[in-house]
């Protein structure tokens, strides 16, 4: 303990050029400084007491970069003197995706992930340990707790207190859970891109959902909910990011709508789905031909399908231009204003439902 303890007084006391200060006197709370402060995220992301949504990242405040702690980060990123090591630690470190020590600038401070309070001394820019979450879409939640060991890279003298090279200091960060908010609704509206929650339908009403981005209404699902409903989660990603087809169209207009997870529908029958044509301009006047749009698929197995046939096109109630179909689950499609020759023809039953298209990289964001 008395060479960890050391070790950790070392870590706060080497300057950035590499010199061992002997400070007089060490402030009492030196040591446990280092151990960071407890988990933060930024607003919107938490879901619960000590919870993040999955996707998104938390953080754990080192120091600001004019401040002492800013010289201990600038040691412990000396590759001569220390390393250290970040570790997803043994709790559920598959929800994971990186954990990384970064120098970041917040417009707004971020928020405690215990409370909810805002933590007003993170605005401006500071040193964090930064973890990245998984997406998931299901209600479960799962705890994580990360680790940071600190290794000596060469002997040193702190206090009195020998530290060789090679000795090491573990330290437990905070442990929080990852987990969506559940609500059960008959009547939303979502922005694309929005995550981290999942949806319980009204049993044995008609369901209205809405997807819209910052301009239009993009999206509506309407069905009759039955009495064993299923939750379901509503992201819906319009970027190209993750769709794998997405360079076959880049000679053309193109617009994805990509339901993450292609979640299904818990209904009496199948939902009437409604995609708004992307091809109309502020006059409400169509941009191409309408012989000319092409709706496109992709199914489980990653194949691209035209599914024009399974739908129409026409004006909706709210003079919408849309494309209207059937489905009892929400999948990838892709407005294309001409053929792509890779695509397959639809060889699919009309009355098919669509295909669970997991096996494609889901979007990860609007």
């Amino acid at each position: 303990m008395k060479k960890v303890l050391a070790l950790i007084m070392a870590v706060a006391m080497v300057m950035t050029m590499g010199v061992v200060a002997f400070a007089a006197e060490i402030d009492a709370d030196l040591m446990d400084r280092f151990k960071a402060d407890e988990p933060y995220v930024e607003s919107g992301d938490r879901a619960d007491v000590d919870t993040v949504k999955p996707g998104k990242s938390v953080y754990y405040f080192l120091g600001d970069t004019s401040d002492d702690k800013a010289a201990m980060v600038d040691a412990l990123t000396d590759e001569d003197l220390f390393k250290i090591s970040l570790d997803k630690g043994d709790d559920n470190a598959k929800w994971i995706s990186s954990i990384k020590l970064v120098q970041k600038k917040f417009d707004d401070p971020l928020i405690k992930l215990s409370d909810g309070t805002e933590a007003g001394k993170t605005a401006g820019r500071h040193w964090f340990i930064e973890l990245k979450t998984k997406d998931f879409m299901t209600d479960d939640e799962y705890k994580v707790s990360p680790e940071v060991t600190v290794t000596a890279k060469e002997d040193m003298t702190v206090k009195g207190n020998v530290v060789k090279d090679g000795d090491k200091s573990e330290l437990k960060l905070a442990s929080f859970w990852i987990s969506n908010i559940g609500i059960t609704t008959d009547d939303e509206t979502w922005s694309a891109g929005t995550g981290g929650v999942i949806v319980k339908p009204l049993k044995n009403e008609e369901n209205v959902v809405e997807w819209e981005d910052e301009n239009d209404v993009l999206a509506r699902l309407t069905f009759d909910a039955d009495s064993d409903v299923s939750k379901y989660f509503p992201k819906l990603s319009t970027k190209w990011d993750n769709v794998k087809y997405a360079e076959l169209f880049n000679d053309q207009d193109a617009f994805v709508r990509q339901w993450v997870g292609t979640p299904s529908i818990s209904s009496t029958s199948r939902a009437t789905l409604e995609l708004i044509v992307p091809y109309v301009d502020e006059d409400d006047e169509l941009t191409v031909d309408e012989g000319s749009i092409i709706v496109y698929e992709e199914t489980e197995d990653g194949e691209l399908i035209d599914i024009t046939d399974k739908g129409s096109f026409d004006y909706n109630d709210d003079d919408e231009y849309v494309f209207t179909m059937k489905t009892r689950q929400l999948g990838t499609y892709i407005f294309a204003e001409a053929p792509v020759t890779e695509a397959a023809d639809d060889e699919v039953p009309a009355d098919e439902v669509p295909v669970d298209t997991d096996k494609v990289n889901p979007g990860t964001g609007f």
